[in-house]
């Protein structure tokens, strides 16, 4: 019989990075200055379109994928973390290949 493969082992500084990117890029887009790691994303009233920006910047600056429902389960930066680390890798572009030029 097979078993599936255990989840891999992130260390503990890959989670804090991941945890401090997710901060960064929740105060981008809420506009919140004083979220940390352990801020609920639903008690500082984001939405829906929030929860779909975060997925978008953590594909593109983080090049993992995640899907909304983990938001919902894992509302905080340090939670999702633990995710995010994990996560299989987004094979859309990152942040740094998109054109952001207008022709």
């Amino acid at each position: 019989m097979s078993h599936p493969d255990p989840a891999p082992q992130v260390s503990a500084e890959v989670v804090d990075h991941i945890t401090e990117r997710l901060v960064a890029i929740w105060r981008d887009l809420t506009k919140v200055p004083d979220i940390d790691a352990d801020t609920d994303l639903f008690d500082i009233g984001a939405t829906s379109l929030t929860a779909v920006r975060i997925r978008s910047r953590v594909r593109a600056e983080l090049g993992k994928e995640i899907e909304l429902v983990d938001l919902l389960e894992h509302p905080t930066p340090r939670e999702l973390a633990a995710v995010v680390a994990t996560a299989e890798i987004w094979h859309g572009q990152t942040w740094q290949q998109l054109d952001w030029s207008s022709d």
